[in-house]
């Protein structure tokens, strides 16, 4: 129960305008707190109450130890009821129903240990009568040894039939011999000091076992709605996504190295297969057809290499001597090219003075009049380079 909250909601309520609304408003998350605190003081305040009050200081005082083991028990019974009402509410979403159904169960196995407790405690104290026990023990272990051997025989007989794997049959016969073993030795020291308080409890266990029972369904049922209660604090929700998320990684990472195995398996029995096809043995026969041929025909096949690399040797030289005549012919034309410059050379050389000697004739070969210089509109005419 939050008393700060509380005060912090009435010191609002002081501060501000008051009504009805803002004090439920307040007051409402804290309502069945307040409704139990009222109970319980009630109750104390009654007449039962002091009734109460005076049956357990009486008890206390009287045998403290059975008050003592009282009290623990009721304690562990609210300890355990609060964690499986909390479970509970998780599936019921009703905190009232919730609270009726833990109630029940935690009364009723409270109530049903109590029965139980007591009835070890009075059966504990009786006498079994031995004589019986004397006279029924040869015959328990008769009937208990013709059940064994009746059990492996039919174990038997299914492995004959059927087969069964040889360790499951050897811890069959194991667990069938450690059984026998085991009730011959419980009848023969059934009447001593150490195996008598064991055999007289199943007896008393047996003879409850409507009261085991019932505690058994209780418990069961206390015991998972707890474990939910606690499971919810101890891994919430955040953590069962990370860890549903890390296990959905590990199943996607399995199914990869399976289909990765697979994939390999495969590819070795298409091998195997392929290995085994009767195309294969025929493609097999013809490779080592073609080997014999190539073994028989190994001279021609060394007289066709070197032709070829004659012919090779030959192509390379004819290129060779191509090159080589191409090589002297552009040598040639070079040679060409520096005489024929020279010779141009030597021709402009000569032209001004062939010029000069051409005008020279040509004015000597005019009729006199004429102007023997030419006009602008005829230039001279030119000689050829």
């Amino acid at each position: 129960m939050d008393v700060a909250g509380i005060g912090h909601a009435a010191a609002d309520l002081l501060g501000g305008e008051w009504s009805f609304q803002s004090l439920w408003a307040a007051i409402a998350p804290y309502t069945m707190w307040l409704a139990i605190g009222a109970f319980l003081i009630a109750l104390a305040l009654s007449g039962f109450g002091k009734r109460v009050r005076s049956v357990i200081e009486e008890m206390f005082f009287t045998n403290w130890q059975l008050t003592l083991l009282g009290t623990a028990a009721l304690v562990l019974s609210l300890a355990g009821g609060w964690t499986t009402w909390d479970g509970m509410r998780n599936f019921t979403g009703e905190p009232v129903l919730s609270l009726m159904f833990t109630f029940g169960i935690h009364g009723v196995m409270l109530i049903v240990a109590w029965l139980i407790g007591e009835s070890f405690a009075t059966g504990m104290s009786s006498v079994p009568q031995r004589g019986y026990a004397r006279a029924a023990a040869p015959l328990l272990m008769v009937i208990g040894t013709a059940v064994l051997i009746l059990a492996m025989t039919t174990v038997g007989v299914y492995a004959w039939n059927y087969g069964i794997a040889a360790n499951t049959l050897v811890t069959t016969l194991a667990v069938g011999t450690a059984l026998l073993l085991g009730t011959f030795l419980l009848l023969a020291f059934s009447g001593s000091d150490i195996v008598a308080p064991y055999t007289q409890a199943l007896r008393i266990t047996i003879r409850n076992s409507m009261l085991w029972v019932m505690f058994l369904a209780c418990m069961s049922t206390s015991v998972f709605f707890s474990f939910d209660s606690r499971f919810n604090v101890v891994f919430p929700q955040e953590e069962r996504k990370r860890v549903a998320d890390l296990r959905a990684q590990n199943q996607v990472t399995g199914i990869l190295a399976d289909i990765g195995g697979t994939i390999t398996q495969r590819r070795l029995e298409q091998s195997e297969d392929l290995f085994k096809s009767q195309g294969w043995h025929e493609y097999d026969a013809h490779l080592a057809k073609l080997a014999t041929a190539a073994q028989s025909a190994q001279g021609e096949i060394e007289q066709y290499f070197v032709q070829q690399m004659e012919e090779r040797r030959r192509g390379i030289a004819q290129q060779q001597e191509r090159i080589t005549t191409a090589q002297s012919g552009q040598i040639g034309l070079a040679n060409k090219k520096l005489s024929l410059t020279d010779e141009l050379s030597n021709i402009k050389a000569e032209r001004p003075r062939l010029a000069a000697e051409y005008a020279q004739h040509k004015t000597s070969s005019m009729p006199s009049g004429r102007s023997p210089m030419p006009s602008a509109s005829r230039p001279w005419p030119r000689t050829a380079a």
